[in-house]
């Protein structure tokens, strides 16, 4: 089942592209990496598909829907659970992590929400840390609070921008165990990063931006495909 399709997306921000004609489809079940180098695009992509920015032309599909509009993305948010996660963490700083992530579990209507904070602090190695306010913490702990976030409800789509960025050994290993969880549950992963490991050893599958362009597809392992697109 395809969650996400992006069908020649252009953006530009004055007369830079960001993006040129990007297609790409993402199915249940996938962890797609965007791989490239710094401007190449992949950041706009997600903030494109997250709704964050319109692009100037083409189009993007969630469950199905058509995003285009601002009324059509809220309606989809009222029936499509999927999770963004940018460079910023996305807390409030002066709330707790428990907190912030029992606000976010509340708005996002999840069942029992306290239960579901406690779950994703346990699997994040952060309950220790649950009491103290975001802007006491460390930047890796905050990235883990971050990513707890993002899990919350089990949503379908998660994008993800350099996910493991500030994180020790401990903290990467939650991550990537997480992220195979919900694979293995039919939440599809979109993530841009340029962490090889996590592209080669994690990803189903691999495609790569340049200059806004999306030049080549990847399967698993990042062994090139015949043919560039």
């Amino acid at each position: 089942m395809t969650l996400l399709s992006c069908r020649n997306v252009s953006k530009a921000f004055g007369r830079t592209p960001a993006l040129t004609r990007v297609s790409l489809e993402v199915a249940r079940g996938d962890i797609v990496g965007l791989s490239g180098p710094n401007g190449a695009g992949k950041s706009t992509l997600l903030r494109c598909i997250s709704g964050i920015l319109r692009p100037d032309s083409g189009w993007i599909r969630l469950a199905g829907l058509d995003i285009s509009g601002a009324q059509a993305y809220r309606e989809l948010k009222k029936n499509f659970h999927f999770s963004y996660l940018g460079p910023h963490s996305q807390l409030y700083n002066d709330l707790s992590i428990s907190e912030n992530l029992n606000l976010f579990a509340s708005l996002l209507g999840v069942d029992n929400p306290e239960h579901c904070v406690e779950t994703v602090c346990r699997e994040f190695g952060i309950s220790r840390q649950a009491d103290k306010r975001v802007c006491e913490c460390s930047q890796g702990i905050v990235r883990r609070a971050a990513l707890a976030r993002c899990f919350l409800g089990e949503p379908k789509l998660v994008l993800l921008d350099e996910p493991l960025a500030n994180l020790d050994a401990v903290g990467r290993a939650a991550a990537i165990e997480r992220f195979q969880v919900a694979n293995q549950k039919g939440a599809a992963l979109l993530v841009a990063t340029h962490d090889e490991r996590l592209l080669n050893q994690e990803c189903t599958r691999v495609v790569h931006l340049t200059k806004g362009r999306l030049i080549s597809r990847f399967p698993k392992f990042g062994q090139r495909l015949v043919g560039a697109v």
